[in-house]
């Protein structure tokens, strides 16, 4: 369960930083 949470946000926040970049 750690593990998916973990992943989970990982890919939310990689996410965000890419669509950050693509606005930026």
């Amino acid at each position: 369960a750690a593990t998916l949470a973990v992943q989970a946000t990982q890919r939310a926040i990689a996410l965000t930083h890419h669509h950050e970049g693509v606005v930026g």
